[in-house]
């Protein structure tokens, strides 16, 4: 009875842990300052890219996102280190590697992105 209960304690989630997940799927209300740093995100090219790349894939890790991307090593490192820093991917350890996801902001841009490159596709 008490190894059940063990078992069954160590899957359960904590409010804690409920809340973060809760609070992970929502977009908040962004000020005029925070839409900026955002839209910063799209505003270089690779950048860009990279969160095109992420919305198609998500998950890869940084030699997979290099491969597509193209360009120097430490340059795409760099760039997903800032948008890391601005809050609209974010990195996940597995194994010796780090995959990168797109946040909910990060998927609203890169879908913006995405219809721009489509409009240019269409004329």
């Amino acid at each position: 009875m008490t190894i059940t209960f063990v078992i069954v304690f160590i899957y359960m989630k904590s409010p804690q842990q409920k809340e973060l997940e809760r609070k992970k799927n929502e977009v908040h209300p962004k000020s005029f300052p925070e839409i900026q740093t955002l839209l910063k995100g799209g505003a270089n090219h690779f950048r860009a890219h990279i969160l095109f790349i992420l919305l198609k894939n998500p998950g890869i890790n940084l030699d997979q996102l290099n491969e597509q991307v193209g360009g120097d090593f430490k340059n795409i490192s760099f760039h997903t280190r800032k948008l890391h820093d601005m809050g609209l991917i974010y990195k996940k350890n597995k194994g010796p590697f780090v995959q990168h996801f797109l946040s909910n902001e990060g998927i609203l841009l890169a879908r913006f992105i995405e219809s721009l490159t489509l409009a240019n596709v269409v004329r």
